[in-house]
């Protein structure tokens, strides 16, 4: 019994992790497989083959289910730490394939390199942060520079053992006079691909989300503009003892209504993902506070002008019994 083939590290989880094998037998027998956590040594899931000689076995369903869904990031200033990742084995009749290591993203990503569903041009305003993911081989160094127009240079450096990073950009690093930052990124010596900022002060009545994106990362936007909010509120009513009627509980929903600013065609397609995403937060100074998307529009223009994506949120809900 061997293995003939095996993902390679940080193969996306939703796309399958197909392992191929041989029993070296011409008699078709059956067999089981141990899927394994490289680290801990724990069987997190067990499949059985019958009569077979070769085949391949996916091991996806018991990994996603052992897997972590991706948080946003909360450091104190800009920072690289280790992304949270996982390392499985599969074990069967004496065989053991090589560890592999499994991310939470769900495209396939290269050696060296950064995954975002977001441009490279950005925007952010003081007191906000963002967050890159980035992949190179196990026990790859990253360093990261942040240059700003207000003369601030932040230098970071982060050895990974996995190779999967997530590198947090804080505005708190930035002097109150910096209008651009930009962040130079490489990998074992090799470029990645810079983001730049344009830094601006926040408004009051802004909104800056949090999702989960298509590609597994996590996204931030601040949408400049309320335009609505409304409250509902139900009253359920009773027939008392007397005759009377009374008021048993209220149900209170508090919706809102997000406007972006006009965007290129990228920023907005990509902010238009919120509507799809299986996690979105409201970003706080503390914490980020979950949220429940209702809906979601974009305006797409012709002729390369800016784009505009609108947003329903459930901001509140609540029920009280009297």
């Amino acid at each position: 019994m061997f293995f003939t083939f095996q993902p390679s590290d940080f193969a996306p989880v939703n796309e399958g992790l197909l392992y191929g094998f041989d029993t070296q037998s011409s008699e078709p027998c059956s067999v089981q497989f141990d899927i394994v956590d490289a680290d801990t040594s724990v069987v997190v899931g067990r499949k059985t083959l019958y009569g077979v000689t070769t085949g391949t076995v996916d091991i996806a369903p018991y990994v996603r289910i052992a897997a972590d869904a991706p948080t946003p990031m909360r450091t104190d200033g800009s920072a690289l730490c280790d992304a949270p990742c996982r390392r499985y084995k599969v074990v069967a009749e004496g065989a053991e394939s090589t560890p592999i290591t499994v991310a939470d993203n769900r495209v396939t990503v290269g050696e060296k390199t950064s995954l975002t569903t977001m441009t490279r041009q950005r925007k952010i305003a003081f007191g906000e942060r963002d967050e890159l993911r980035l992949f190179g081989g196990r026990g790859a160094t990253f360093a990261v520079t942040i240059r700003t127009s207000g003369g601030d240079e932040i230098v970071l450096h982060h050895t990974s053992a996995s190779g999967a990073v997530i590198l947090t950009v804080d505005t708190s690093d930035f002097s109150r006079d910096t209008r651009t930052a930009e962040v130079c990124i490489e990998c074992d010596g090799r470029e990645i691909p810079s983001l730049c900022y344009t830094v601006s002060e926040r408004c009051g009545k802004d909104l800056r989300l949090v999702w989960v994106s298509s590609a597994g990362t996590v996204e931030r936007y601040t949408f400049p503009v309320v335009r609505s909010m409304t409250r509902n509120t139900v009253h359920r009513r009773i027939v008392a003892a007397d005759g009377t009627y009374r008021t048993a509980e209220c149900i209170t929903d508090e919706t809102v209504r997000l406007v972006s600013a006009y965007e290129p065609h990228g920023v907005a397609q990509a902010v238009a993902e919120i509507a799809a995403s299986p996690c979105v937060w409201i970003e706080g100074k503390a914490v980020d506070s979950a949220t429940e998307v209702l809906g979601s529009s974009i305006t797409f223009y012709e002729f390369g002008r800016p784009d505009c994506v609108e947003v329903d949120l459930r901001t509140g809900c609540g029920e009280v019994r009297l």
